[in-house]
């Protein structure tokens, strides 16, 4: 299962972000718990979409997104560019990997 969802993730990246320009259902209830300032992991940050939505908000948080995806990191990478509030780092890393 784990490889059929990378597989899809790294097929179909740039429609899946294109189409989620927003963060996705319940992270508007998450942003209203994230502190002012501060750190935040995000493990399977996507297209980064949670660190664009806290920019927005002018959260100054450090901010590490981690994602399977390398094709969705490169697109977190580009959109994070512009970021004003937010200090991002996008890592591509397997969580489900061992060790």
């Amino acid at each position: 299962m784990i490889q059929l969802n990378r597989a899809f993730y790294d097929r179909f990246a740039e429609s899946f972000v294109t189409t989620r320009p927003g963060p996705l259902p319940g992270v508007e209830r998450l942003l209203a718990h994230v502190p002012e300032e501060g750190a935040l992991l995000d493990v399977g940050c996507g297209g980064g979409q949670l660190a664009l939505a806290l920019d927005r908000l002018g959260r100054r948080v450090r901010y590490v997104g981690v994602d399977a995806s390398a094709p969705l990191i490169e697109h977190a990478r580009r959109a994070a560019n512009g970021l004003r509030h937010v200090a991002a780092r996008f890592l591509l890393r397997d969580v489900t990997a061992p060790g």
